[in-house]
């Protein structure tokens, strides 16, 4: 929709007719000066012209419509030498009325032109709330026109206009000059209120974020979302749940700058330091490897920790299965008496063991080679992770770590012999310890052989323990520091912006819950406007007050009103759909139509409602009873519904 001349026409809405613009009248006046290239001048006589305008000031002197004028513009009269000229002017048609509204306007200074132009502002937030079909349409006649011309009226001073345009202000104030504009009708009022409350039910189904309609939100719930996300964003400096919407977003987009920047000054000190680690060769991809297998590492940890839940469930699942017997399972995976390990390495079950016999141990078998292979995997990611770390340590040395390094190297005898100011690769420090573990794998069993070569074992590995301790790797620490500063700040900035998300979600459903409620407000104002109550369930029994009382029939089979239509206009709906049946006899209803009958109960009448058609020959009827207790059949009314005491 174009919004170039709006401000424009709300001025002349405004000083002609004391009212905000109608959204009909703006967008057509809009179109008319889009299509003559804004020439306001046009729509300015026509607006003098207006079957509005002459109802207005059709049968005022020149000194009135002056006197209008002013009023409208800036909320006073004209002044004597002010009203002397204009008049005189109109008198002489030295300026048509719409000349001199516009010159009178354009002329504004001090508090009129604070006035006016708070009338203008105050005009355009009237009709931009007018924001769906029935506040449009109810914006219209005498009554509402009145309401909307009153509401301009008490505007002049930026504190009035503040009050008038504050959103509760406002709606209370589009909501009374819609009921004004909207003609009354019981029964499109009672659809209303049953449309919006029904509204109000499917929106609470669907609120809570499932599709479930046997669990609903409650209102409780959705304001209790907003404050719990206002709270989490509330942990910025400066920002308090109490705090306007406007200091709030102030506060906001500074901390979501300030972290931006943030972000940006980690990112350059990161890339800083991995500039620096490339220079030293392989180093860049050593600390990748690190990072590679340290990843790898947590995969296999996280999959052997589930391999153990499996067995650890397995092995109750076999225990329960065969009478409660306890089990254990071994360190090599064997189970006494049912799993063992087999001539090749591999597990399996005992000779004798099956399935048929042994409920479960198929699982249990199965969830030990699994656990086994994960343990093995875990082992392997380890030493890969150790290997990779290593082989940073070596490329990034300081001066500890040099001294310590060349002792290394002094240690090594079976795979290679390096001179005393040779420092070991990684590759011949891993080479050694493989060669050394190989001895002692290979020597038997608690012999000699094997305690020298796992004491050869024991000191190499003592001689890297003390390097990696000696050594700061000053150029591949910088890097894990700053990448991980990188992280810290863009998981700040990702909570954040998840947090505002959170918050509008939660602000929309309780900006839509407020919609919903106001609509039902809304409908309910339309019945108490009109000096009725509001709709009530009847029940087993109701008795009519003083007012004018509105019963919902219910589906309760028999049920009784006391004093209906003794006082006020009482009503009794008992739906759509439904024809009288003048006959007062049930047997001779129609087999193909719903019907209200009213029978004649000594002073009472019976009002009979059908729930479902019959006719005289129906073997069994279906209808509900209500008794107006004291009112006689030819004192009630039928009409669309509704039964009302004439």
């Amino acid at each position: 929709m174009a919004t170039t001349y709006y401000n424009d026409l709300q001025k002349l809405y405004v000083a002609y007719f004391n009212r905000p613009a109608d959204t009909g009248g703006l967008t057509y006046w809009e179109g008319v000066l889009e299509a003559n290239g804004g020439d306001l001048s046009t729509v300015s006589a026509s607006f003098s012209t207006s079957a509005e305008y002459t109802a207005i000031y059709g049968n005022k002197s020149n000194e009135e419509i002056v006197d209008a004028i002013y009023q409208n513009l800036f909320g006073r009269p004209a002044e004597a030498t002010g009203k002397a000229y204009w008049v005189e002017q109109l008198n002489l048609k030295g300026f048509t009325i719409d000349e001199a509204v516009k010159i009178i306007g354009d002329a504004a200074q001090g508090s009129d032109a604070t006035a006016y132009g708070n009338k203008v502002k105050a005009a355009t937030a009237f009709t931009a709330a007018l924001d769906t079909a029935t506040e449009i349409a109810g914006y219209a006649g005498a009554d509402a026109l009145a309401l909307a011309k009153a509401f301009l009226a008490g505007i002049t001073t930026d504190a009035s206009y503040a009050a008038a345009v504050a959103p509760t202000a406002l709606n209370e104030t589009i909501a009374g000059v819609v009921h004004a504009g909207t003609p009354f009708a019981l029964t499109t009022a009672l659809a209303s209120l049953d449309a919006a409350n029904d509204a109000l039910t499917a929106f609470l189904v669907t609120a809570d974020g499932d599709d479930d309609a046997t669990t609903s939100a409650t209102e409780l719930q959705i304001t209790g979302a907003v404050s719990t996300a206002d709270g989490v964003v509330g942990g910025l400096a400066g920002y308090t749940v109490n705090q306007s919407t406007g200091v709030k977003a102030a506060i906001l987009a500074d901390t979501q700058l300030d972290n931006t920047l943030e972000l940006a000054a980690a990112e350059k000190d990161y890339a800083a330091a991995v500039a620096a680690a490339d220079k030293v060769a392989g180093l860049s991809a050593a600390i990748a490897a690190v990072t590679a297998t340290g990843d790898a590492k947590d995969a296999t940890k996280d999959a052997l920790d589930d391999a153990v839940v499996v067995t650890a469930a397995a092995k109750v699942a076999y225990e329960g299965y065969n009478g409660g017997t306890a089990i254990t399972i071994g360190d090599d995976g064997a189970v006494a008496g049912l799993i063992e390990v087999k001539a090749n390495g591999d597990l399996g079950l005992v000779a004798g063991v099956t399935e048929a016999k042994n409920k479960g141990v198929t699982a249990l078998l199965n969830s030990i080679v699994a656990r086994e292979s994960a343990e093995l995997a875990d082992n392997g990611a380890a030493v890969a992770l150790a290997d990779a770390e290593l082989t940073v340590e070596v490329a990034d040395l300081d001066a500890d770590g040099t001294a310590a390094l060349l002792l290394v190297g002094q240690g090594i005898t079976l795979t290679a012999d390096l001179a005393a100011d040779v420092k070991p690769t990684a590759a011949q420090i891993i080479d050694e310890r493989s060669a050394l573990q190989a001895n002692v794998d290979a020597a038997a069993d608690g012999s000699q052989e094997q305690t020298d070569a796992q004491a050869a074992l024991d000191t190499f590995n003592g001689l890297v323990t003390d390097f990696l301790g000696a050594n700061d790797s000053p150029l591949s620490s910088a890097v894990t520091t700053e990448a991980g500063n990188v992280e810290v700040i863009q998981t700040k900035i990702d909570d954040l912006a998840e947090a505002v998300a959170d918050l509008t979600e939660a602000q929309g459903l309780a900006t839509e819950l407020a919609g919903l409620k106001e609509a039902i407000t809304f409908a309910q104002d339309s019945f108490t406007l009109h000096d009725y109550k509001l709709p009530v369930l009847l029940g087993a029994s109701a008795t009519a007050t003083s007012g004018s009382d509105i019963y919902l029939a219910d589906d309760v089979a028999t049920s009784r009103i006391v004093n209906f239509g003794a006082a006020g206009d009482d009503v009794l709906y008992v739906g759509s759909g439904f024809t009288l049946n003048t006959t007062g006899d049930l047997t001779k209803g129609s087999n193909s139509a719903l019907e209200v009958f009213f029978v004649k109960s000594g002073a009472s009448t019976n009002v009979i409602v059908e729930t479902s058609a019959f006719g005289s020959n129906s073997a069994a009827h279906e209808y509900l009873t209500i008794t107006l207790t004291g009112v006689a059949p030819e004192q009630l009314k039928f009409e669309n519904g509704i039964i009302t005491h004439v």
